[in-house]
């Protein structure tokens, strides 16, 4: 999410999608956020998450530029610690710093998207889905690999859309 609040969606797909695509009465479903939870802000909780709004900013500007009239931003996957370390999908902080930091992200992207005023940009956090009443991290009904929701939590993840 960081990444894309800085340096905006990737152009060079984005022309042959418009060219090939009519999404003209699509909805744009962007994932994002989890490797901001996952790896960086745990260990930064105090930190400004100043770039959200941003993030929320460039989402406009992706419908926008694909002719697209609404988006669906997902929130971040709640945290796991199932699973071995893997270095493919590193983990910093404990469980609960990723948690703090999951939920700190929701909070931030729903001031966002309400104050943004676009009404073509709808949010699903998912913390309310796959991690409980008490999120204490992704439920381990829906987690996959420690990193991933596994189907059971994609499809309930796609009802939530």
């Amino acid at each position: 999410m960081f990444s894309l609040a800085r340096d905006g969606f990737p152009d060079p797909l984005l022309p042959e999608l418009s060219k090939r695509l009519d999404l003209s009465s699509s909805t744009i479903v962007v994932c994002s956020g989890e490797i901001d939870c996952r790896v960086h802000l745990s260990s930064r909780l105090g930190d400004s998450l100043e770039f959200v709004s941003r993030y929320v900013s460039e989402v406009g500007e992706l419908l926008h530029r694909l002719a697209a009239p609404r988006a669906v931003l997902v929130g971040p996957v709640p945290p796991s610690d199932a699973g071995l370390d893997n270095n493919d999908f590193p983990r910093t902080g404990t469980l609960a710093q990723r948690t703090a930091a999951t939920l700190a992200l929701e909070v931030a992207l729903e001031d966002a998207v309400t104050s943004s005023g676009d009404r073509r940009l709808a949010l699903l956090t998912l913390s309310r889905l796959l991690a409980g009443t008490m999120p204490t991290g992704l439920l381990p009904s829906f987690d996959l690999d420690g990193c991933h929701v596994n189907p059971a939590g994609a499809t309930l993840v796609r009802t939530g859309v």
